[in-house]
């Protein structure tokens, strides 16, 4: 009685056999091993066609669960590529986050901000002012359980960052309510 497994492993073979090409016969010959297919290489072929027909042929067998496969030897070789992409990652970023300022980095940056700024034209803050608020979360002097734009109103110094200052600033100068409260001073007991 045929299984499931040699249906699969037959069409495998009719498949390699019948493209028929130097990469399918050892796609066959890793099969029998064991092994995945290895990847066609567009650079090592003559003809658009063949290479389709083998990058096909590649993208089927690379779903192909082989029953020599060992799942514990797969899934430690899984991990092990993840932790080397990570670890690859890790330094890319260190390294990038290290040379922000040499030339080369720093100047694609400065080119994008200049960019943006000729495309954004110059900043209007009342065209900023029409998009803030204040929400109800903590502040570096008031923590997030008692914070509302109410406690917010009331407190006694404005926590604010000095990137934010200029638009705080002119937020309260446009918004009476908030002037008003700065101003009036009122402070629960």
């Amino acid at each position: 009685m045929e299984t499931p497994g040699d249906f699969t492993r037959d069409l495998y073979v009719s498949l390699c056999e019948k493209v028929g090409s130097e990469y399918s016969r050892s796609a066959l010959e890793a099969h029998r091993l064991g092994m995945p297919a290895a990847l066609p290489l567009a650079s090592e072929y003559d003809s658009v066609r063949s290479f389709q027909e083998d990058y096909l042929l590649y993208t089927y067998l690379r779903k192909f669960k082989s029953p020599q496969a060992d799942i514990e030897a797969l899934s430690e070789k899984a991990l092990a590529g993840f932790l080397a992409c990570e670890l690859q990652n890790a330094e890319t970023n260190k390294r990038f986050r290290f040379s922000l300022h040499e030339s080369g980095v720093h100047s694609i940056f400065h080119a994008a901000q200049r960019k943006i700024r000729e495309i954004l034209g110059p900043l209007r803050m009342e065209a900023v002012l029409r998009y803030c608020d204040w929400g109800p979360g903590g502040t570096a002097t008031l923590v997030r359980a008692k914070a509302n734009p109410g406690s917010k109103t009331i407190e006694r110094r404005l926590s604010v960052t000095p990137g934010c200052l200029s638009y705080a600033r002119a937020w309260l100068e446009n918004d009476p309510s908030w002037m008003s409260a700065r101003l009036n001073s009122y402070r629960p007991k």
